[in-house]
């Protein structure tokens, strides 16, 4: 897997697992640690370096360290939505977490090309509409979702917190939504 190191200016702290490991960079290790700590003028700019190799693994927290995407939207205040794939550096794998207010259902639903998807009831309640069919969700209920099935989620009189689980799919996404498709009772 590559990484461009442009990202460095959306998550500075993500790097640090990255210097600490086998790094493979045209600016070197060095010039890395100067960054990372903070000394002025070591890498003027970032854009345009490659990694050769990722580290092992990432560790961020859903809910503080990934930016809330809803925000600034329509939805904010009634939809939180930390979108996790990029965040985790992950080519083949999207974790992200989703939480509802009381009664809220989004004004669309969406399916995709390619990817399926299963979501984790974690906290609440409420209702999936999948294709012509609506389902009850409880906490700790799983469903999974092949990619061609329309879906959307509606949260129950406590709202529903949820974390959503995504497979490969292609580096452009490959979601597509309907507006109207879940119309109100």
């Amino acid at each position: 897997m590559r990484l461009l190191a442009a990202a460095y200016d959306e998550d500075p702290t993500a790097y640090e697992a990255i210097a600490a490991g086998p790094l493979t960079t045209r600016i070197g290790r060095e010039a890395w640690s100067g960054v990372l700590h903070g000394e002025e003028g070591s890498v003027p700019s970032c854009a345009g370096l490659e990694w050769a190799a990722m580290p092992g693994f990432t560790h961020k927290n859903l809910r503080e360290d990934i930016r809330d995407a809803s925000e600034g939207s329509p939805a904010a205040g009634s939809v939180e939505a930390r979108l996790g794939r990029s965040a985790l550096y992950s080519k083949h794998l999207g974790v992200s977490f989703f939480s509802y207010a009381p009664g809220f259902r989004p004004p669309f639903g969406h399916y995709h090309r390619e990817q399926e998807e299963a979501y984790v009831v974690v906290a609440g309640s409420g209702r999936m509409k999948l294709d012509d069919d609506i389902i009850d969700l409880r906490r700790w209920d799983v469903v999974r979702v092949a990619p061609e099935v329309m879906r959307a989620i509606e949260a129950g009189e406590e709202g529903i917190e949820l974390i959503a689980i995504g497979g490969p799919r292609p580096e452009e996404g490959d979601g597509e939504s309907e507006p109207g498709w879940w119309p109100a009772d």
